[in-house]
Order: structure tokens, then sequence, then C-alpha cells
């Protein structure tokens, strides 16, 4: 995003899950990443497989030679539900990644966010009973972005 800089502060590139071209653009331009991810064993492959690609790494060994603070992304927890099963997918997750310590439950008001309304609404409207959850998470990607890029 370096060519942005005189005209942007940040640039956010929300990419559709999976790895199409696009997406592989927008993992080797951008500065830091936020991997969002469901507490589930399938997502724990893609994540890897995900680190790899951002980092440039060949496998798990080379990944685990960057300290986790030098990484150019962090993982955010989405969809859970308070079980101790996904308690636990999180927490081996968060041993081999960087992690946001914002977790998103799995709420009506962040599923139905993106239902289209003819009129404005409020973040509470929008987002319901998931507001407060919302507004943690901006508050710590502002502070995850703001974090100079570790070459």
């Amino acid at each position: 995003m370096r060519r942005y800089d005189p005209f942007f502060d940040v640039v956010i590139l929300d990419c559709a899950p999976g790895l199409s071209f696009a997406a592989l653009a927008a993992l080797y331009t951008a500065d830091k990443i936020i991997v969002p991810f469901r507490p589930d064993y399938v997502s724990l492959h893609a994540v890897d497989r995900v680190a790899l690609i951002i980092e440039q790494r060949s496998n798990l060994d080379e990944l685990s030679d960057v300290p986790l603070e030098r990484r150019r992304y962090a993982c955010l927890a989405n969809y859970v539900r308070d079980n101790p099963r996904e308690r636990l997918l999180i927490e081996e997750l968060g041993l081999a990644h960087p992690m946001l310590a914002t977790e998103l439950p799995l709420r009506d008001g962040i599923a139905n966010a993106f239902d289209w309304f003819a009129h404005k609404r409020t973040i509470e409207d929008k987002y319901g009973t998931a507001t407060a959850d919302v507004r943690k998470l901006y508050e710590e990607v502002g502070s995850f972005i703001a974090e100079p890029a570790m070459a």
C-alpha cells in the first residue's frame, strides 16, 4: 500500500474467503493483515496455510522462526460460541499465531450486519447486541494497524 501513502493513512481491503488472485495480491501488498477464523479444525489448517503465504515461508518450522510480534498478521476468532472445545482450539491457535484479544461471538447482530436497508442506521441499530463487540474490535484493530510494520 506504500504507493498510496501520500493520500491515505489506512486502506482496507476486504477479501472474500479463499485464495483468489485478488486475495493473494492483497496479502502480498498489505502491511498488516487480519485473518478471521472460526474455531474449528478446518480453520486451524487454513490459518497455518495463509500464515505461510503472508510471511512467505515454506513450512511451519520456518514460520516458527518468525517471532509472533514480528509477523504482519493477527488472527481474529469469529463465530465464537461459549464451549470448551472452541476455547481449546482458540488457545491452540494462539500458541502458533498472533491473536487479537477481541473475539466475535456468534450473534445475529454480526451475522445480519450486511443486510441492506434504504435508510441510514446507527451502529446500535446495525449490530444490536453485538455493538460492544464491534466497538472493541474497532479499537483493537486501530491499535494493531497503527503499529509500525516489521521488515
